[in-house]
């Protein structure tokens, strides 16, 4: 099957708060040998991923994606005072992902993480449900384990986000040239666990994710290093493997 003509269904996933998570289903049909849950980066729509999960699908994985609250189909057509955190997205909309997925396919999920994705897994006390793990670009971003000059910068800057994000009442990424506009309390959220050498802190459940995992990025990538990833590896129980690509 060409990866561009994938049959893909979209679905609504009730959080168990009643919100509603825009989702999109890529099915492999009769050849599906997995499941895999893609779990976006911060900001990032489910609609980026399109074509890796066509892709995916193709090759007998059928592949869910799905936009955060406040982000993409999931997001209100204001962001202002609209109410979220990175803890609503790994702890409310995340596990309802989950056992939406493990009710409807009966079946041990992958779980493939871009970014915060990678890190959202282990949030979800949903730890027995996952065969393997793929993170992507994905580590602790406190500042300290960025390189040098970049991590100085940005612990300069994050005073002036997270003021940006009280005054807009939400986080005008695109206007400061930064990224996607996002929840004002995702962006404080986040901003606050850089501040902090154990992030966000609350690692008990990726050690209990006992389920091989694959730590994969590239050595240019300023926005994810070695050390970051490195770091977030670590938090997580199972038999572990990290894969640095060189562009040299």
């Amino acid at each position: 099957m060409n990866p561009q003509t994938y049959p893909v269904s979209a679905v609504t996933i009730t959080s168990s708060d009643g919100f509603p998570l825009a989702a999109q289903v890529f099915d492999a049909g009769n050849r599906c040998s997995g499941v895999v849950l893609l779990a976006p980066a911060t900001g990032v729509p489910a609609g980026f991923y399109q074509h890796f999960a066509g892709w995916l699908a193709a090759n007998g994985l059928t592949t869910v994606t799905w936009d955060w609250r406040g982000v993409g189909g999931s997001a209100p057509e204001s962001l202002r005072g609209f109410a979220a955190t990175m803890m609503d997205w790994a702890c409310l909309d995340q596990p309802a992902v989950i056992d939406w997925a493990s009710e409807r396919f009966r079946m041990p999920l992958i779980a493939i993480g871009h970014s915060f994705g990678g890190q959202a897994f282990g949030l979800a006390d949903r730890a027995d449900r996952f065969a393997r793990l793929v993170l992507f670009a994905s580590g602790s971003a406190y500042w300290r384990l960025w390189p040098a000059p970049g991590r100085y910068l940005f612990r300069a800057a994050i005073g002036s986000w997270l003021l940006a994000a009280r005054l807009f009442d939400y986080f005008p990424g695109r206007r400061l040239g930064v990224g996607a506009d996002l929840p004002k309390g995702v962006a404080q959220q986040w901003l606050r666990w850089c501040l902090q050498p154990d992030y966000h802190g609350n690692w008990e459940g990726h050690g209990r994710m006992l389920a091989p995992v694959l730590s994969y990025g590239f050595s240019d990538d300023r926005f994810a290093p070695l050390a970051s990833r490195q770091r977030l590896l670590d938090y997580y129980g199972g038999p572990k493997e990290l894969i640095t690509v060189r562009p040299a």
